[in-house]
Order: structure tokens, then sequence, then C-alpha cells
């Protein structure tokens, strides 16, 4: 099985168009950015980054808009019978909210000397847990809770100093607990990472009355949406990244390959002969082996990627067995060049005949003094010239007795005996053409 030149081309082109719309389609269809979804307030430095970086902003409901100042603090603290009694407060906050608990346990006293430390705190927020507040009522701070709080109904009139707020006011009393690490600095304090799981990743406004002002922590991926407040003045980490599947590479660059090797195979590897002017590729075995390997390699390729949770390592494998045997099938054939030998022998044994006449009567005219003999003379070398080279068993007689009566041309040239230099000369000619017109026939 033989090709052209010009359709190996023609398939070269192929191959490579559809390597270009299978790569494009699978890179504009499967990589993107993505980007971290932030709450902020307008007008703060996060609104501004998350303008500046395009990433995406989301609105807060109103009743979610409360955690956007939340306050975290630090106690020394005494557990004593499964509740916690706080002891002490070295904070900087001027409001200060004490949680409902603290690790999972109630708080539920404020020691006395505790109360009498908080210098420069003006307000201190109780929750609904807190039954006791140790030793002498004190002025300062202002104690905020709601009507019904147990303390306020059972010391409103005892010298304490109290702040009602109403029951819509958001109190957060549920931040005992720090979900992040971060470093206490002398102009703030700086997170550098989150250890909890909610959907909502609320950045403190305060830790311990220090003013949250970095965020050194990768935003994106550690929750759906990042809240960050104004307090905050500095964001470093990943906020938006570049996605390139593991599989989606692995198995993109193994079916390029397979297109880039396939062409090889037709342009390179696969044996050619030729036949006059023009150039003939062999398309035998190996031509349809490389491809089956292209598709393949490209049917796999399109499963792996498009399947949820195909592991890239046996992506990997698999593409690399598909090689491995598409390689040892193609060199263990060597049907093509062992075909192309015997194809060049067969051609080389057609034209030997052809080629002996060319080269007998090659420059026979020159020796023809007659001037219109001559022509004649180089009429039958043109026509032999140009003859088909290649030759068959049913040419075989006819190429004979033309070989025979060249010969005989020769000698008669030789002796100059221009009558049957005419005679063999018309008769060769006839000859000639005969067997010209029947190698057309049965091409």
């Amino acid at each position: 099985m033989i090709m052209k030149k010009g359709r190996q081309l023609l398939l070269s082109i192929i191959i490579l168009l559809i390597a270009l719309i299978y790569s494009g389609v699978l890179i504009l269809g499967r990589i993107g950015v993505v980007k971290s979804n932030v709450a902020v307030i307008s007008g703060s430095y996060g609104d501004q980054f998350a303008k500046d970086n395009k990433l995406n902003v989301v609105e807060l409901a109103d009743s979610q808009k409360g955690y956007f100042d939340q306050h975290y603090e630090l106690f020394d603290y005494n557990i004593d019978g499964g509740t916690i009694s706080l002891e002490r407060y070295d904070g900087k906050s001027r409001e200060l909210i004490i949680p409902a608990k603290i690790n999972g346990v109630s708080v539920t006293t404020i020691s006395g000397n505790m109360i009498e430390g908080l210098n420069g705190v003006e307000k201190l927020y109780i929750s609904p847990a807190i039954r006791e507040i140790s030793g002498e009522p004190v002025e300062k701070p202002l104690i905020c809770c709601t009507e019904d709080n147990r303390f306020y109904k059972e010391n409103a009139d005892v010298g304490w100093k109290f702040e009602l707020i109403y029951d819509s006011d958001f109190i957060n009393y549920d931040l005992g607990d720090i979900p992040f690490e971060y470093n206490i600095k002398a102009d703030g304090a700086e997170i550098t990472a989150w250890h909890g799981s909610d959907e909502i990743l609320v950045i403190p406004a305060y830790i311990n009355g220090y003013p949250v002002t970095e965020v050194s922590m990768n935003i994106l991926g550690t929750a759906d949406i990042t809240v960050i407040p104004e307090t905050v003045k500095s964001i470093s980490g990943e906020v938006k990244r570049f996605v390139f599947p593991v599989t989606l590479a692995i198995e993109l660059i193994a079916t390029v390959a397979a297109f880039l090797i396939a062409l090889i195979c037709i342009n390179v590897l696969l044996p050619r002969y030729r036949k006059g002017n023009e150039e003939y590729v062999l398309n035998g075995g190996q031509m349809v082996l490389a491809i089956a390997y292209v598709l393949l390699q490209t049917i796999f390729s399109i499963y792996a990627i498009n399947s949820k949770g195909f592991s890239p390592y046996i992506a990997l494998i698999v593409s690399l067995i598909i090689f491995v045997v598409f390689m040892v099938l193609m060199f263990a054939g060597g049907i093509g060049r062992e075909h192309a030998k015997a194809v060049d022998a067969k051609i080389e044994r057609k034209t030997e005949k052809m080629k002996s006449i060319k080269y007998m009567c090659k420059g026979m005219a020159d020796n023809v003094k007659d001037e219109e003999l001559r022509k004649k003379v180089q009429q039958l070398e043109e026509e032999i010239r140009y003859s088909d080279p290649s030759s068959r068993s049913d040419l075989e007689e006819m190429e004979n007795e033309i070989e025979s009566l060249l010969a005989e041309l020769l000698g008669v040239i030789a002796k100059k005996d221009n009558d049957s230099v005419i005679d063999i000369t018309d008769r060769l000619t006839e000859i000639v053409k005969k067997r010209n017109d029947k190698c057309k026939v049965g091409k």
C-alpha cells in the first residue's frame, strides 16, 4: 500500500490541525482562574484590595453584618465545678465582651480582682451565662446587658452601674475560642493562619483589644466567603490562582506527543521510494498502527480528563503503557522497510532492460553523416529516451526485439549502409511506439 508525497503532506496537515483543535478545546474549556469570595466594607482597604485583584465580592445579609465587628479576648481563668471564673484581663479593649464559653466550658463568674483591674474598660458586656461578679460594686466599667439578664435582675439595686441594651443589638458572646494563629505587634495584630471549618471565615476586627491590621495567610480555599473588617490595612498570601488540573496536563502532553509521533512516522520513519519524478511513501501496517495509537490515546485522554477523581498517576501509567505497546509493535513489525527494499529491488529489475536500451542508443545519430537520415535516427533516439522505464512480463518479447534491432542498427550505421539504417530505424520506431502504447494501456 503506497501513497504519493502530496497525499502524505495533506495527511500530516490534517493530523496537525486535529492536534491544535484538540489542544485548544481542552485548554480553553478546562483552565482558568479561581478567585476568593470576599465580603468587605465599602471604602475600606479590603474593598480596594478586592477591586485591584478582581475578586468576587459577596454582599452579606443584614443579619450577617455583625460579623464585621468580631472581638476575640484573652483571659486568665480558673475552672471549678465544670464552670469558668475569669481572674484577669490584660488587653486594651475599651468595650469588653465576656464570652459565654471558653473551650466549650461555660463562663459563669467574674472575679473581683479582675473587675478592679479593668482600668481602661468603659463598658463590660456580660452574657446571660454570668451568675456572679465577685467583690464590691464599682462605678466603672458600666455593666451592659439585656433587661432579662439574670445578674441584672438580682443586682440592679446593690450599687452596680448598668446600661441596658436591646435584644436587637448584635452582641456576639460566642467568640471564646480563637481559631487563628496570630502575632501581636506594637501597632496591631497579624493573622497568620485559620483553623476553623465554617463556610464563612470572619477575620476579627480585634484580638485582645489590638486591631487586626494584617492578614498574612492564604485566603483562597479556606472558606466559601472571607469577611474582611475595615481595620485590616495589609493582605498577603494567595487570594487567586491559575488552575490547570494535573490529569489534564498529563493527558494533554501525552496526546500531543502521540500526534507528533504520528507525524514523525509519516514524514520520517516510514520508508519511501521514487518512481520517475514522483516520491511515494509506504503506508502499510506502520501507518495503521500510528493512527490507531493516536486514536486510542485521544479517547483515553478524554475519558480520564472528564472522569471525576481520576488519579493523575493512573492516567500517566496508562498513557505510558499505550506508548510502550505502540513502540514495541512498531519496531517488531518492521514490515515497512522490508517492503521498501523489496519494492526497490523489483523496480530496479523492471527498469534494467530499458536502461540498457536507452544507454545503447545514446549518441547514435552523431555517427550518421546524411542530414535527413540523421534526423530520422534522432527521432528514434527521443522515442526511446522518453519511453516508460518500467517493464512487465508481457513487454519482454518486444523489449528483446528492440534490443536486438538496436544492436543491428548500430552495426549498419558503422558500415554506412544507409538503406539498412532507414529500414531498421523504421522497424524500431514502430516497435517502440507499440511497446509504449501497450505500457500505457497496462497501467
